[in-house]
């Protein structure tokens, strides 16, 4: 079961990067590691471990919907940086010894009611993307055909936020029929206008 999973995300290249990926199947465990390429520097390390943030989301909602638990350890070593994540399926366990997962509204929501809910759960922020942050990302907005821009940021950047912007972006997309656009990979400009020492830039999003 976990294989057929696995393999049918491969299959989406363009959400997932699984050019960047691999995993290790260990009975009723999948272990996800960043490809060596990819490990070479900052961004494109970061890039990966996003993606793997989305497989791991993808593969948890799919274990829940077969009535079974999970578990999920990140980084188990410090010293090979490569190994992101495991996902552990435990068709015996409770939900009192399983991750924490995204609690669902009572109410009926709109679209940014529900961003604003699901980025506050992943410990990031919201706010919208001003023009000057834009610019100096060199973003073509009319290329998108989208009316909304937000930029989403973090007070910390390390391979832990980076895991949460990959379950915020899988989360986002799941939960509404809005297909928003994402750009995680822009360079790390923090000169002039855009500088901001309390909050890393993660992700711009893009919607109608």
């Amino acid at each position: 079961m976990l294989e057929n999973w696995i393999l049918k995300i491969r299959e989406d290249t363009e959400t997932y990067l699984s050019h960047t990926w691999r995993y290790q199947i260990s009975g009723n465990s999948i272990e996800l590691s960043v490809l060596r390429p990819y490990l070479k520097n900052k961004e494109t390390y970061r890039s990966a471990v996003i993606a793997i943030g989305r497989v791991l989301k993808a593969l948890s909602r799919k274990i829940e919907k077969s009535s079974a638990q999970f578990l999920i350890q990140s980084f188990p070593s410090i010293d090979h940086h490569e190994v992101v994540a495991s996902i552990r399926m435990d068709e015996n366990s409770t939900a009192e010894n399983s991750i924490k997962s995204l609690p669902k509204t009572a109410k009926k929501e709109g679209y940014q009611e529900m961003l604003n809910r699901v980025t506050e759960f992943y410990q990031l922020k919201i706010e919208q993307a001003e023009p000057a942050l834009m610019r100096a990302f060199g973003i073509d907005t009319h290329k998108y055909q989208k009316k909304n821009w937000q930029l989403v940021t973090s007070k910390t950047d390390n391979p832990f936020t980076w895991l949460n912007v990959g379950f915020w972006q899988e989360s986002i997309t799941k939960r509404s029929s809005e297909k928003p656009a994402f750009i995680t990979n822009f360079s790390r400009k923090t000169d002039g206008e855009i500088k901001n020492e309390s909050a890393t830039p993660q992700v711009l999003i893009a919607f109608n």
